[in-house]
């Protein structure tokens, strides 16, 4: 399973709406979307940007929900793969 391709779709929040993205809240509502690039399979990681350009992180496309992006990563260098879940399953582990 490929889930992060060398060409990620780009998402631009309207402006204003990056906030909640800044405090670290894992959600982007579909009202808050400006512009939804090609992507085209639910799940899709997605490069999530602010109205000016700004990289705010890397999301889950949920076409048709409300939540229209779940983040997944705040940090640009995160490359979004099988090791990236990988190693958040294994530390998710270790705290129990």
């Amino acid at each position: 399973m490929k889930l992060q391709s060398t060409i990620i779709p780009i998402f631009r929040l309207k402006p204003g709406r990056e906030k909640s993205a800044h405090r670290r809240h894992p959600w982007v509502f579909s009202g808050a979307v400006e512009s939804e690039a090609d992507a085209n399979q639910p799940g899709q990681t997605i490069r999530v940007e602010s109205s000016s350009g700004k990289f705010l992180g890397y999301a889950a496309w949920s076409p048709k929900s409300q939540i229209r992006l779940r983040f997944w990563s705040f940090n640009e260098r995160d490359r979004i793969d099988e090791n990236f879940f990988y190693s958040r399953l294994q530390k998710a582990f270790s705290y129990r």
